[in-house]
């Protein structure tokens, strides 16, 4: 009589969720280990972010739509909007993991610190895990048979190094701590980095409702960004309307690059709001915005140039001679991947923050296959 093979997945966002849900329709005994006392991940909004419980900020919408987002099998409801507030993703992830019975398979309170092959690793592929509660700062040893790591990718934010920022004196935070305007009125912010984070950000501090409230924002990219409207061709999501099978299968790269760069400059002239970049437009990950157009157009928000360096008040942008004074300064510059509680021999984070994958899955210097990394980009 066979014995079912034990395996622990690491963290209950969205991709522990399904990799419960794989491992159960497996026949696996599977357990997931989340170090909150909650499921969700980074959807899960807290009013005070750390390190350690990472979530969005309170305003945040998704990026992708409802239909290109859904789980295979799990339509989202009807009555669902086609772009969904970050409550409505959590609520979605509630549906789900209750309409499969995932909950019972989730132990809150546990932290795994360290991972290192079983004594028999070489035979059996079995991993030994040191695990934490987190309430109690018990600790223990556990034996798996196999492991799912899905800690996700924003837990540790990345802060650029610039000239003299140690002289600056004023207030400065990463996107990943910026949960709302509020504390915020009359601040002259600077936003460094025109990704998803930077531009809602700017957006949100420049809201016509609030706009008296700030003197003034700046968006600063270091090389320029290409702007996605979140509704495309035929009022369509832009997903839906790009990511069809005629363009990626039939239409030439170059063709296909030089076609949506015309109609994202149609939508929006990058060049004339001083944010048009020299790379191609599908060597990045698209910036989904509606709103920074209009906050470009009216003044709201100034697009600026890379910071060259700081000073005690204020910043230097590249191309200028006069230090333009800021009171915030938000860094939106992204995260590091990290898995704290594996080795580099064991799971290895490359250049550019590339996890090195087979098959986006598996670390292909292992000897046993017993070892698969999840990582599904945020919604």
């Amino acid at each position: 009589m066979s014995t079912k093979k034990r395996i622990l997945v690491i963290g209950a966002g969205v991709s522990g969720l399904t990799a419960i849900k794989a491992c159960k329709e497996e026949n696996l005994d599977v357990v997931c280990y989340e170090k909150s006392g909650e499921f969700g991940g980074l959807w899960r909004y807290h009013e005070n972010s750390d390190d350690r419980f990472p979530s969005i900020m309170k305003s945040t919408m998704s990026n992708t739509s409802k239909e290109m987002s859904a789980f295979s099998d799990f339509p989202p409801p009807s009555e669902f909007p086609t772009y969904l507030h970050h409550s409505t993703v959590l609520k979605y992830f509630e549906m789900y993991a209750e309409n499969f019975d995932l909950l019972g398979s989730i132990t809150y309170y546990q932290e795994v610190v360290e991972i290192i092959p079983s004594e028999d690793y070489g035979t059996t592929g079995k991993w030994l895990v040191k695990v934490r509660n987190t309430r109690t700062d018990e600790s223990r040893e556990e034996i798996f048979d196999g492991l799912m790591v899905c800690n996700g990718h924003h837990g540790y934010h990345y802060t650029p190094t610039y000239p003299n920022l140690a002289l600056y004196s004023g207030k400065n935070l990463h996107s990943s701590r910026y949960k709302s305007n509020l504390g915020m009125e009359g601040r002259r912010v600077l936003i460094i980095g025109a990704g998803n984070s930077g531009v809602d950000i700017a957006a949100e501090l420049a809201n016509e409702k609030i706009q008296q409230c700030f003197q003034k924002v700046y968006l600063s990219s270091r090389r320029g960004v290409w702007i996605y409207p979140r509704l495309f061709d035929k009022s369509k999501p832009m997903d839906v309307s790009l990511h069809r099978r005629y363009n990626v299968t039939v239409l030439p790269s170059s063709y296909m690059e030089k076609k949506l760069e015309k109609s994202l400059n149609k939508k929006m002239d990058h060049k004339k709001f001083g944010i048009k970049p020299y790379h191609p437009v599908t060597s990045q990950t698209p910036t989904v915005s509606d709103e920074i157009q209009y906050k470009l157009l009216t003044g709201a928000v100034t697009a600026k140039k890379d910071v060259k360096e700081f000073s005690q008040n204020g910043v230097l942008f590249d191309g200028e001679e006069e230090i333009t004074p800021i009171d915030v300064v938000i860094f939106a510059t992204g995260f590091y991947i990290k898995f704290p509680f594996l080795t580099d021999d064991i799971l290895r984070v490359g250049k550019n923050n590339k996890v090195l994958l087979y098959k986006n899955m598996f670390p292909p210097q292992l000897k046993h296959h017993t070892l698969g990394n999840v990582i599904i980009a945020s919604i």
